[in-house]
Order: C-alpha cells, then structure tokens, then sequence
C-alpha cells in the first residue's frame, strides 16, 4: 500500500543546517530536494476535478472515473488527498494477522496495479495505510489519501487487492461510491497470542481506528468498521479456537467503542493453508471452521479456504499476487454483503451420509451448482476428498458430482472402522506446482465477474467459491 510518511504534510530537507559539504555527507553538487509547501488558497493534485468551490476547512471538486462514476470529493486545506463526499458513513476494511496478510513473497504481476486503482474512492491514510510489527502507530489525526501499493513493494497487500475487489462489486451492482478506508496490521511468524488483546499488535490496530475516526470528522464524515479480515494460523496453538473468539469478541467491543458504531464489525476468517511438506492437519482450519459454524449470523465469517492460492517462487507457505487475486475476488464479494448487512455460507457440508459403499456428501452453495477444477489449480487425487476411520477400513476409488449441492464419494469395500469421517482438503497430496497439500478441486462458481480477470490477470473469468477445508462424520 502507499505508505507516505507524511511527505505532503511537512517540509522534507535532506540536510539540516544548512551546510552541504563534506561532513554533512552530502556531496556540494547533490542538489538537495524539497517537498514543496502544499497550498491553503487553492487545491492541491486537482487532477481531472472540475467545479471547484471551498468553506473555511476544505476544498471541493467534482470527478469522473474512467468507468464514467462522477463525484463530489474534499480535499481539507494544506493536505494533498480527496475523500468521496457522503452523507453515508466511511466503511473501514482492515486486515489483520501474519505473514499472508502482509507482504512476505515477490510479485509475479506486472506494475499495472502500482497506481490507484479507485481514486478519492479507496483510500488510506497519508501516514501509512499498514503496520508491520509491533510498533505502536500514531492515532493523530492524519489526512486520507488514495490508496495504491508503491512500484517498489515486493508485491500487492491483501488489503489493498480486497478494497479494490470490494469497491468494483459495488459499482457492478450499480452502487454509488460512499468511500472505504482500507489499512492493514501484520506481523509474521508470530502465534495468535500475539494479536488478542492487550499485545502491540492489537493496540496499533486500534490506533489506527481511532486515527480514522477522528480522520474522517475532519471530512465531516461518521467511520465504521464493518469487516476486520483475519489471515492467521499456520502452525498449531493450544486453545486457538476460544482464543479466536475472544480476540473476535473484544476486537468488535473495543472498536464499536471508539466509532460509536450500532452494527458490529464482522470478523472475516480466510481458512489457513497447512504448512506441511507432506500431507498432514494442523488442526487450526478445523478450529476455524467449527467457530464460523458455531458463531454463523453473530459476528464471524468463514469468507473461504485459501489453497486456491498459489505460493511464490520455491515457498510453501506465501501466497503470490495471483494468489492473492483470486482470494480478492472471494473476500471483496463478501465484504459488499458485510456492507450491506447480508450473511454468506461458504462452500461447506451440511451433511454426509452413507449407504453401502457410497457416500453423499451434501453442501451450502453459495455459487451456481457444483463443479470441479480443471483449469485453474493443479489436479488432486479424488478431487482432495478423503474417507476416515478408526482402523481405515476403506478407502475412496472414485468422486463425483450428482446434483446441484451433492458430490458422492464411492469406496472399495464396505466399512467397518469406529468413527467414521469424510475429509476434504486436509492434506491427500503432497505441495505440487506452488500449492499447499491441503487442497481440493471442488467449487461454486458465482454469477459475479471476477475483478481481476478483467483486468487482464489469469484467474477465473467468474469469482469460484472452493469447499473449505473440512472434516465430516458421517450421519
């Protein structure tokens, strides 16, 4: 994301006191740059504005987008960024975790999307639209600006790819922009206990909130929080699911205190990849998923799996930018329900039920019926799903889809093992061509376009809802 310091909003000299020589290590030829004063009589970037009028604190503009969407925008006085003017609230999209919610692996996209994608619209803040670590962030009030991911990042944030993503799905829909702040808070490598509350982690994050909030009273705007995306989880933690909860739980009452907001901030769960080589369960998608079942309709969100996704260049664990696309794709869909107030059940089972050697799996579909990947990811034995029991007393010869919401597993015998259970996606193959071992083919395909497709990248031409990761018993 673009991280500006706060170039546009204080003199920037490369050397101070005056003296350019020598011991001031700075060569007497090396020109020395100052940012320029930003105006207070007139606007600063009017860029394509038109219409320009003013009141004592702000100046404003009307805009057009290349996608014909016209605006009114504010600039305050002094400051460089435009906000989309509203009578609606600011919506804040952040998101929250380790290493897969920052940025860990290089790019392999081109530069096209190094420039902001949605302008006035999808913004950030002047002083940094993320935090990396546990340094705590100023809660100042800073200017909003347009948010983009600068040429000179390794690759994309999630964030910036799900604001994106989230904004095109309300312009589809015929939606008139009222603005999304969008930032960022990660740190790698590190177990949930560094993100619940009372860490540093948790209290930059609300630092943050309470930067936008008095923010956007500047713009004579309100701020909601209305969904906090959490990628975390890829290495096993004792507890992790009542842990999780708590952190959702005091995440959605500590926000809500410092906006003054009635509807909750919703948290927004992409399912963990393993980390495994070889095939193997952490336990931590399976905690995932029994919480988003358990909390389903009161504040958290299972928005998918992310084994669609496929890693970086020789790296088991981080997603790359196509990745990160395709889960976009997925997450900005969601968050428009969020937004408006709508829930959404993934692609998980609802029952699965056995009669001789066959087994019925039957699922929620969020898409158009059933299908399996044949384009997109790389195949996976029985299409990633998995019989289990006791004494593994059988085992599954062949897959495949009956119905519009049923997929039916066949065995090689009868089975007689204790416990019996279907699996999907928890670790049938080993990582093959940059995707995880915990992986399937099973998808919903949604009437929505996929964003990115449209752009030119190559991911699905309709957004795909993939199964989540699961373990079934059998009923």
């Amino acid at each position: 994301m673009k991280h500006l310091s706060a170039a546009w909003l204080c003199l920037c000299l490369a050397a101070c006191g005056g003296d350019a020589g020598p011991s001031g290590g700075v060569s007497a030829a090396t020109p020395i740059v100052v940012a320029p004063p930003l105006s207070s009589s007139a606007p600063n970037f009017l860029g394509n504005g038109t219409s320009v009028r003013s009141d004592d604190t702000a100046f404003i503009a009307t805009f057009r987008d290349d996608d014909g969407t016209t605006y009114d925008a504010r600039q305050l006085k002094g400051t460089a960024g435009w906000l989309v003017e509203s009578s609606a609230a600011l919506d804040g999209l952040l998101v929250y975790g380790q290493s897969n919610a920052g940025l860990s692996v290089a790019t392999d996209t081109n530069k096209a999307l190094h420039v902001a994608l949605f302008p006035h619209t999808v913004v950030g803040s002047s002083l940094g639209f993320y935090g990396e670590g546990p340094a705590t962030l100023s809660d100042a009030p800073a200017a909003f600006a347009d948010l983009y991911d600068e040429p000179g990042l390794i690759g994309h944030f999630p964030a910036t790819l799900d604001g994106y993503a989230a904004e095109r799905v309300a312009r589809d829909a015929g939606r008139a922009p009222t603005g999304l702040y969008v930032h960022t808070q990660f740190q790698g490598a590190q177990p949930i206990d560094s993100f619940v509350k009372g860490t540093a982690n948790y209290q930059s994050l609300l630092a943050d909130v309470r930067r936008t909030t008095a923010t956007a009273k500047l713009y004579k705007r309100d701020f909601i929080v209305r969904g906090v995306v959490w990628i975390q989880g890829e290495s096993r933690t004792g507890d992790y699911a009542a842990t999780l909860e708590r952190l959702a739980d005091d995440l959605a009452a500590d926000i809500m205190a410092i906006t003054g907001q009635a509807v909750r901030p919703e948290l927004m769960i992409q399912q963990i990849n393993t980390t495994d080589a070889e095939p193997g369960i952490t336990g931590v998608e399976l905690d995932q998923l029994a919480l988003a079942r358990r909390r389903f309709g009161r504040g958290i969100t299972l928005i998918g799996p992310m084994y669609q996704a496929r890693f970086g260049a020789g790296d088991i664990i981080h997603v790359a930018d196509i990745g990160k696309m395709a889960l976009a794709d997925v997450a900005g869909l969601v968050f428009d329900r969020v937004r408006r107030g709508s829930a959404f059940t993934p692609l998980w089972p609802l029952s699965a039920i056995r009669s001789g050697v066959t087994i019925d799996v039957r699922f929620a579909v969020p898409g158009n019926g059933l299908a399996f990947d044949t384009d997109f990811m790389p195949p996976t034995p029985n299409q990633g799903f998995n019989y289990w029991d006791d004494s593994r007393s059988a085992r599954v010869v062949s897959v495949a889809i009956i119905g519009a919401d049923t997929v039916r597993l066949t065995l090689d015998q009868v089975p007689t093992g204790a416990n019996p259970r279907v699996q999907y996606a928890l670790g049938n193959d080993a990582v093959i061509d940059g995707y995880a071992s915990g992986r399937g083919n099973l998808y919903s395909e949604d009437p929505a376009r996929s964003v990115y497709q449209r752009l030119g990248y190559p991911v699905p031409a309709k957004v795909r809802h993939y199964a989540i990761r699961f373990e079934q018993p059998l009923n």
